[in-house]
């Protein structure tokens, strides 16, 4: 199994890398500026990492994930957004963002996820701790018709996503402030 980590100069990245690393020694880091020299097709499993800034800043990279979104549909890849790399993918699926009032950043939430069959055994109907650091969010009024599984908050802001070869995660799996990270991860291989 082969893993690509696309790097939005974010730290946490490195956490990133090494929960793959406890799945397979085969990952690579790559960073978001180099993108259009990968062959993403190489690769099982495609993570695009949290980042700085708005994904607005990042427009450059949204056709790159359209690509991404159409091989992963066609079960050539699984695709894993983390925070901003979760936003990119709603982005190039044509979903809307808005500015948090209260940004939380470092701050613990309590999500609990339905028994669904897109989850793996270790996620359905358990409860977790994630670790948040985010201004932005995805409204999750919008319907996908990619996605089988979504996870809102009562404010109506989307916090995971889940289809067949596609897993978002508003949050941060890779933080020392999540409960059982290595479940999220796990997710990819389902």
């Amino acid at each position: 199994m082969k893993v690509l980590i696309i790097d939005f100069a974010d730290s946490f990245t490195f956490n990133i890398y090494n929960e793959f690393l406890c799945i397979t020694q085969n990952v690579e880091v790559v960073s978001y500026l180099e993108f259009s020299k990968v062959d993403y097709l190489e690769f099982d499993i495609i993570c695009l990492g949290p980042g700085p800034g708005i994904v607005n800043e990042y427009s450059s990279f949204t056709e790159f994930t359209k690509l991404l979104i159409a091989a992963a549909r066609k079960s050539q890849i699984h695709l894993l957004g983390i925070c901003l790399g979760h936003q990119l993918i709603h982005i190039a699926l044509d979903r809307s963002i808005t500015q948090l009032e209260n940004p939380i950043h470092g701050q613990q939430r309590k999500i609990s996820f339905n028994d669904h069959k897109i989850l793996n055994t270790s996620l359905k109907g358990e409860s977790f701790l994630v670790q948040h650091y985010n201004s932005w969010a995805i409204v999750a009024d919008e319907v996908s018709s990619i996605f089988s599984y979504e996870l809102s908050d009562s404010e109506g802001l989307l916090l995971a996503s889940f289809s067949e070869n596609i897993t978002t995660y508003q949050f941060h799996p890779e933080s020392v402030g999540t409960s059982c990270p290595k479940a999220f991860f796990k997710q990819c291989l389902v």
